[in-house]
This record gives C-alpha cells, structure tokens and sequence, in this order.
C-alpha cells in the first residue's frame, strides 16, 4: 500500500512539472513565486541535448 502512495505522488510530482513547464518555463516566462525553479530548469534545459536544424535536416534525409 505504501508503494502505491508513493508510486502515486511520484506521479503526480511529475505531472506538475510538466504542466509548469508547458504553461510557463516552455513560453519563456518566469514561474510566479518560485524564481528558483526557472533557474533550476533553464540548468536542466542546457543540459540536455537538443537537435540543431542542421542535424535535423540531416536525419531526415537519412530515413
């Protein structure tokens, strides 16, 4: 039962990350009351990587 909770709010932490991102961080505006979380977030946006528009068009011609 405790695994289901926890499995559960994992969920639902993860759900609003997601949500926050999509209506805020994703836009390019900053989170009202939690200035920490753009910085936390454009840390983990530079850190991902990402593909240009050149590797792009490179992968569409591959397949």
């Amino acid at each position: 039962m405790v695994s289901v909770f926890l499995v559960m709010l994992f969920v639902l932490v993860l759900a609003a990350g997601v949500a926050v991102y999509a209506a805020y961080i994703d836009r390019g505006r900053e989170v009202p009351g939690a200035p920490w979380l753009n910085r936390v977030a454009a840390r983990a946006a530079d850190a991902v990587p990402t593909l240009g528009e050149d590797d792009a068009a490179a992968s569409s011609r591959r397949g």
